[in-house]
């Protein structure tokens, strides 16, 4: 039975030396991206499974293995035939479109984007510039005089648990 392709890529623990600790933990990707995980299931045994009610009578204990099997080819080649026709018809199609999808996005990040984001930090780098001066010319003498007023609060912390002497400074003190 052939097993379809998927491109959902699949982290796998990358084999590491055991005295190895940078890569211990360290996950990568296969070299083959296009493998289905163990939770999809496309075979014909899983996708057209026949009732167990009816392989179970006599005349489905002695067809249902000879009918079940050349479904199960002809649903192996029918998917798999498929698959390479749309391919050969449309892979090509696909392939220059998704090929100039990506060349005009490299295109722009390289030529457009990347730029931008230069000239973005370097009016921001003006601007922070600007805002720190004026912040630690304005509100820094009010958050020192919070400060100070605050520091001058005293309170008094207490905790009572059953079981557990009570602390006192002369006691910690002595610990």
């Amino acid at each position: 039975m052939t097993k379809v392709q998927s491109t959902t890529p699949v982290l796998v623990p990358m084999q590491v030396e055991q005295d190895d600790p940078f890569h211990s933990g360290v996950f990568t990707l296969p070299d083959d991206i296009f493998q289905y995980t163990d939770h999809v299931k496309v075979g014909y045994e899983e996708v057209l499974s026949e009732p167990i009610e009816y392989k179970s009578t006599p005349v489905g204990k002695a067809m249902s293995p000879i009918v079940s099997n050349v479904f199960g080819k002809v649903y192996d080649l029918t998917q798999a035939g498929f698959y390479y026709v749309l391919s050969i018809i449309l892979g090509i199609f696909l392939s220059i479109l998704w090929g100039l999808v990506m060349a005009i996005n490299n295109f722009f990040l390289v030529w457009v984007c990347h730029p931008m984001i230069k000239l973005l930090f370097t009016q921001l780098r003006l601007f922070y510039l600007i805002n720190r001066a004026a912040l630690r010319a304005l509100l820094d003498p009010c958050f020192e005089s919070i400060a100070l007023t605050l520091s001058h609060i005293r309170g008094k912390i207490s905790l009572n648990v059953r079981g557990v002497p009570h602390l006192t400074q002369a006691s910690i003190g002595e610990v």
